[in-house]
C-alpha cells in the first residue's frame, strides 16, 4: 500500500480519538497589588496552603490560565461572603469597607471581563482525549469492531466525580503513544486482504436427448 495513503488512514483514525474543543488562550494576568494585599492579610490564613477552608484556595500565583479555569470560580464564591460580611469569621480581624469594596470591584470588573472574553474567544469546553469507552464505541460505530483500549490507552481519570472533563482526560505522551499504536492496529486490520478462497469445481452431466 502507498505510504501516503497509509499515513492518511492513520491520521484519520487518530482524529477519532480526540474530543475537539478550543484551546485555552489568554493574556498574562494576575491579581492587582491592592487586591493581593487584602487577600494576603485577611484571607490567605484560612483559604491558602494545602488544605484551604471549604476547598476555596485564594493564595498562590494567579495567572490568566488559572483565573479562567474552574478554580477561578472560587472568587465568585468568595464575593458573596465578602460583601455580606460573613467572611472573615467574626473572631478574625475584619477588613475595612474600603478593602471589601476593592476586592469586590475587581471580581465584578476585571475578573468577570477576563472570563467573559475567554468564553467568547474559545467557548467553555477544552481539548481533551476521548475516554476509553468513547474511543472504543467510536471505532465500533465506524468499523464494526472494538480495539484493545484497556491495553494501549492510559486509565481514565476522575475530577470531582466527573470522568468526561478535560482535567480528567489530559493530552499526555502516554495517550499519544497509545493512540498511535491503536491507529496502526486499526489500519492494519482494515486494510488486511481477506485470504484467497480456493476455486471450486463443478461437474455437469448431459442428459440424453428425448428425440
Amino acid at each position: 500500500m502507498p505510504a501516503k495513503r497509509l499515513a492518511a488512514c492513520r491520521f484519520a483514525v487518530m482524529l477519532s480519538m480526540w474530543s475537539i474543543g478550543p484551546l485555552v488562550s489568554a493574556a498574562v494576568a494576575g491579581l492587582p497589588a491592592n487586591v493581593a494585599a487584602v487577600i494576603e492579610a485577611r484571607c490567605a490564613g484560612c483559604h491558602g496552603g494545602e488544605s484551604p477552608e471549604a476547598g476555596v484556595k485564594l493564595d498562590g500565583e494567579w495567572t490568566a490560565e488559572r483565573l479562567v479555569s474552574a478554580e477561578g470560580n472560587n472568587w465568585f464564591r468568595a464575593l458573596h461572603e465578602i460583601e455580606s460580611k460573613r467572611m472573615p469569621p467574626e473572631e478574625e480581624e475584619q477588613p475595612s469597607d474600603a478593602e471589601r469594596a476593592t476586592v469586590a470591584k475587581w471580581i465584578r470588573g476585571d475578573l468577570a471581563k477576563l472570563q467573559r472574553e475567554q468564553q467568547l474567544a474559545v467557548g467553555r469546553s477544552q481539548l481533551r482525549r476521548l475516554s476509553r469507552e468513547e474511543y472504543c464505541n467510536t471505532i465500533y460505530d465506524l468499523f464494526g469492531f472494538r480495539p484493545p483500549v484497556t491495553v494501549l490507552l492510559p486509565e481514565d481519570g476522575r475530577v470531582d466525580g466527573y470522568q468526561k472533563v478535560a482535567q480528567a482526560l489530559p493530552l499526555s505522551a502516554a495517550s499519544v503513544d497509545g493512540s498511535m499504536r491503536l491507529a496502526e492496529r486499526i489500519v492494519e486490520r482494515l486494510l488486511a486482504m481477506p485470504p484467497a478462497q480456493p476455486t471450486g469445481f463443478k461437474r455437469y452431466r448431459a442428459q440424453p436427448s428425448a428425440q
